[in-house]
């Protein structure tokens, strides 16, 4: 049994594949903050839309579901928000089949709940693998919303999650990534259709920076742009912390810049997600954080 030291905040792993899930469950973390689904779709190699065309949703289904439930049991009972699957149409393109439902192309913003809705058959699919999971006994399992950007896409992708089932067991919950300028200044207009956001912040920085300052390492980042950053965190904290959310923040720009962990956490976020190689560190980071900050410890976290 594997033991750390209580934190107030709750720190969580961000994953990318199944690869060693079991050494990775063995953590003292609070669960999974971001599954990232897209190796699954490479996985399988098939575009969603030629899956449906020629009938073979259920390859799709099930798939998805065994990985699914293969990761939220390696975790329970601690919770696993699974992120809907958020590609580019290149990457999309890159499937079997791809070619002919990716002909146009729709530009950097077609992803996320935009997505969702113009290709709403692919994204019912993805949801019944949710929830076949859960109804597998993996209620751990929460669904994450990748690329929010209008209050009203949000609130019918809401709709749609309702209709297919999901928000049947009470503690289901709803969550949105917010990584757009525009989403955090109107943050207050998303919050009633989300349990909780997830602040990506390697997509949030470049928005705040220049177009081609993506490789600019945050512990380099010049002040005036970590304050704008870090002023943007803050007001999706308050404005969670209002409703009694859970505001959480996630990316490699973060887990690489400790003084950044520190103001994040005295900004107000109540959860961090970070890859397993920066758990042990962001432990200690938030530890001693918390301890500067008078910010007391609420629970220690056992595996």
């Amino acid at each position: 049994m594997i033991q750390r030291a209580p934190t107030h905040t709750r720190i969580c792993l961000d994953l990318s594949s199944s690869e060693r899930i079991g050494a990775h469950a063995k953590l003292a973390c609070d669960g999974v903050g971001l599954m990232r689904a897209e190796y699954l779709a490479r996985a399988l190699g098939i575009h969603p839309g030629k899956l449906i065309a020629d009938g073979d949703e259920e390859k799709f289904l099930d798939l998805y579901s065994q990985q699914i439930v293969r990761l939220a049991r390696a975790f329970a009972p601690r919770q696993m928000v699974y992120r809907l699957l958020d590609m580019s149409s290149q990457e999309y393109a890159s499937l079997a089949g791809g070619a002919e439902y990716e002909k146009q192309d729709r530009g950097p913003g077609f992803r996320g709940c935009s997505r969702s809705l113009a290709e709403e058959d692919s994204f019912r699919m993805e949801l019944r693998a949710v929830k076949r999971a859960r109804d597998m006994g993996c209620v751990n399992v929460d669904l994450l919303l990748p690329f929010v950007r209008v209050p009203d896409e949000l609130a019918r992708c809401r709709e749609i999650v309702i209709e297919e089932g999901l928000f049947a067991s009470a503690e289901f919950e709803l969550w949105m990534t917010a990584e757009w300028p525009s989403t955090i200044l109107g943050i207050e207009e998303f919050l009633p259709h989300v349990s909780g956001v997830l602040i990506d912040c390697d997509g949030l920085m470049p928005q705040l920076t220049s177009p081609d300052s993506n490789e600019l390492p945050a512990a380099s980042t010049p002040d005036s742009i970590q304050r704008t950053f870090l002023d943007a965190i803050a007001r999706v904290a308050r404005a969670c912390r209002a409703r009694g959310l859970a505001s959480s923040i996630c990316g490699e720009s973060i887990s690489r810049n400790l003084g950044m962990i520190r103001a994040s956490i005295e900004n107000g976020q109540t959860g961090l997600s970070v890859t397993p190689e920066f758990f042990d560190t962001t432990v200690a980071a938030v530890t001693a954080a918390e301890a500067e900050l008078g910010i007391l410890p609420e629970r220690e976290v056992t595996t």
